[in-house]
């Protein structure tokens, strides 16, 4: 018979065997993740967003959030006299998590391009990319942080994310006692989601990359539908409060490494690249059809600048990351950096 003394030991050395575990499989995984493209940043459960980046944190010491939750360095809320003072709204591809400096994200490039194409004014360009931050989420910080930054220019670069997750869109609009219900997180769940990078990949509630969503055709063009109008109604809302903030808005169409080119004209690797989503390729080139209307129907009923993607063209392998068909490489975020200010200075937003 085992005596109780013996049975305590066998759980000690049980648990403390698990927790090794544990620790052992956060340490793999992050060693992973520090040695995969792209940065990887921390997030923490926000009161009114869905998530929001942990500020003064540095990656590192080339990449740096700061004090007030952008990428880069820290900046005076009061903007200096004689200064235009431009905000870049988006989440990954705003982000620019490919970029390893903060001076080398297509925001900060398109502050130099600024600087340089009108060399008689001063720009500050606002990186205020949140990887994963939806429309909504940038609608909520516009009112709630952003306003207190007096931007001139406001620059919209969304959508990537709404389009290639479009299968979350299936019942949206469902009639419901609970619309939009947000999800029980419990306070070890909180905890692990901010200092567990491991976890914040396995939690429940996400979905599994890169596995293809299994819906009929009727479905399909529903969720698409359902993605587009939840987008138009709050790109709408986030232009109308913004130009009552006294800010121009632009939209930059979403670009992708196939450009305007459909899926049956992929290329094998090109394709492979498509599949690390789970909305297939055929639904997400018709998703950007889709939102394509989207941007210019809401451009022309607010008076917003409209910049088409096909006016950019940033296009090919070798503007994007390895294998990753919408993040920018270091040459694609100098590219869009570039033909964004030729944009913004050549359709009037700012006299240069």
């Amino acid at each position: 018979m085992t005596r109780p003394s013996s049975v305590l030991i066998i759980l000690c050395f049980t648990l403390l065997g698990s927790a090794a575990l544990l620790v052992g499989a956060e340490a793999a995984y992050r060693y992973r993740a520090a040695r995969q493209q792209g940065v990887q940043v921390r997030f923490y459960r926000h009161a009114r967003l869905q998530r929001a980046l942990v500020r003064d944190t540095d990656y590192g010491g080339v990449v740096h959030i700061n004090r007030e939750g952008f990428r880069g360095t820290d900046l005076e809320t009061a903007k200096a006299a004689g200064m235009t003072r431009v905000i870049v709204v988006g989440a990954s591809t705003t982000f620019d998590p490919c970029a390893v400096r903060d001076s080398e994200t297509w925001p900060k490039r398109l502050e130099y391009w600024l600087g340089e194409l009108a060399p008689n004014r001063q720009f500050e360009v606002i990186n205020a990319g949140v990887p994963g931050l939806s429309m909504l989420g940038h609608l909520i910080r516009l009112q709630t942080e952003l306003y207190a930054f007096d931007p001139d220019v406001i620059v919209v670069y969304a959508g990537h994310g709404i389009v290639t997750s479009a299968d979350a869109y299936v019942n949206a609009g469902e009639a419901s006692r609970t619309p939009d219900a947000a999800p029980l997180v419990t306070p070890l769940d909180r905890w692990l989601r901010r200092h567990s990078r491991l976890y914040e990949r396995v939690r429940p509630d996400r979905e599994p990359a890169g596995l293809a969503v299994e819906l009929d055709d009727r479905q399909w063009e529903q969720a698409v539908d359902n993605a587009a109008r939840v987008f138009e109604r709050d790109l709408t809302s986030f232009t109308v409060i913004a130009q009552r903030l006294g800010a121009q808005v632009v939209f930059a169409e979403i670009n992708r490494v196939t450009g305007s080119r459909t899926p049956a004209q992929f290329t094998t690797t090109e394709r492979d690249a498509w599949h690390v989503f789970a909305t297939p390729p055929e639904i997400v080139h018709a998703g950007y059809l889709r939102f394509s209307d989207v941007w210019r129907s809401v451009a022309n009923s607010t008076d917003a600048t409209f910049v088409p993607a096909d006016s950019i063209a940033i296009t090919g392998p070798d503007n994007f990351c390895d294998g990753d068909p919408i993040h920018f490489s270091t040459a694609g975020s100098e590219a869009m950096g570039r033909r964004m200010a030729q944009q913004v200075l050549g359709q009037g937003v700012v006299a240069p």
